[in-house]
C-alpha cells in the first residue's frame, strides 16, 4: 500500500468512524443521565465533541496501524468508556441494560440513516431501479439464455 492510498483511506474512514464512536459513547452517557446517574454529565462526557471521547491508543494508534497493515481493508478501534455509576441508577438492573444498549442502538440508527441517505441520492435511486427491473447487462449469462429462449419460441 503506497502512502497516497493510505492517506485516502484515512480521510474516507476517519470522519464517519469518529462520528460513530462519539455518538456511541454520548448515547451511553445520555441514557445513564436519563436514569439518574450524573457521573458522565459531571465529567463533560455527554458531548458530540470527539476530542472528549478520543483515546490516544484505541482511537488513533491502533486503528492507523491496523489500517496500514490490512492495506486499507479493515479498521478497528475504541474510545474512552463513559463512566457509569451503577448504584446511582434508579433501578440499577433494568436501567443498566438500557445504558448498555444505548451505544449499539445509536450506531444502528446511524447506519439506517446512512443507508437511507444513500438510497435517496439520484445514483442510489438509479441503482435501486436497475436492481428492481428485469433488465440485464449485455453479455451476462441470464440475458443470453433469455434471448435464446425467446428466439426458439419465435421459430
Amino acid at each position: 500500500m503506497d502512502l497516497s492510498q493510505f492517506v485516502q483511506s484515512v480521510a474516507i474512514y476517519a470522519l464517519p468512524v469518529l462520528f460513530a464512536i462519539t455518538l456511541h459513547e454520548a448515547a451511553h452517557g445520555y441514557v445513564a443521565r436519563h436514569f439518574g446517574d450524573m457521573t458522565a454529565h459531571a465529567q463533560g462526557r455527554i458531548s458530540l465533541n470527539p476530542l472528549r471521547h478520543v483515546d490516544l491508543i484505541g482511537t488513533v494508534l491502533v486503528p492507523l496501524a491496523i489500517l496500514f497493515v490490512s492495506s486499507g481493508k479493515f479498521l478497528f478501534g475504541w474510545a474512552k468508556p463513559v463512566p457509569v455509576n451503577y448504584s446511582a441508577l434508579r433501578r440499577p438492573r433494568q436501567h443498566m441494560a438500557w445504558v448498555a444498549a444505548a451505544g449499539p442502538a445509536a450506531n444502528l440508527l446511524m447506519m439506517d440513516g446512512s443507508a437511507a441517505s444513500m438510497t435517496s441520492t439520484p445514483a442510489g435511486v438509479m441503482r435501486t431501479a436497475a436492481a428492481e427491473s428485469n433488465c440485464t447487462a449485455p453479455g451476462t449469462g441470464a440475458g443470453r439464455s433469455a434471448r435464446r429462449s425467446s428466439s426458439r419460441a419465435s421459430r
